[in-house]
């Protein structure tokens, strides 16, 4: 199949964190905002879109540790 294309790496160059962001990773962020924890990650909808959900202090410092990652989040949620 690859005698129709060549696929060329390429590398993306880092976008610029929110001023509220205080952890990040690939498709998530985590905004704190008012004293509020927002969850703010790409869905896996068709062509993806952004999506904000509101998490405890608890889920955050789970995130943050490694104790769970963000797609265990969005399950726990009903959103993944």
């Amino acid at each position: 199949m690859s005698e129709y294309f060549e696929i060329i790496p390429g590398i993306y160059p880092p976008t610029e964190p929110d001023a509220d962001e205080i952890l990040r990773g690939d498709w998530w962020g985590v905004l704190l905002r008012d004293n509020q924890y927002i969850l703010d990650y790409i869905s896996g909808e068709l062509a993806g879109r952004g999506k904000q959900i509101f998490i405890s202090k608890s889920e955050y410092e789970s995130l943050a540790s490694g104790e769970i990652d963000a797609e265990g989040l969005l399950l726990k949620h009903n959103t993944g």
